[in-house]
């Protein structure tokens, strides 16, 4: 069973800046280095609070679809 598909709102994409940050993390930490020094950037910071917002309005599009389901609606 897929996951329903959902539009990425204009308030949860990346700037450049973020995708650079995220690029370098993902970089360093595959070729096993350590990420600790990019965290410390402004950048790095805001993509932290948007992925922290993003989870949590997963969780609670996941909630409220197995509220749903629970009570017999249709998604």
């Amino acid at each position: 069973m897929s996951e329903p598909r959902h539009a990425l709102k204009a308030s949860q994409s990346f700037s450049p800046d973020e995708v650079g940050v995220l690029d370098a993390i993902f970089s360093t930490l595959l070729r096993g280095g350590d990420a600790g020094v990019l965290i410390r950037s402004k950048a790095a910071a805001a993509t932290y609070r948007k992925i922290v917002v993003m989870r949590n309005s997963i969780a609670r599009q996941s909630a409220a679809l197995a509220l749903g389901k629970s009570a017999g609606e249709e998604p």
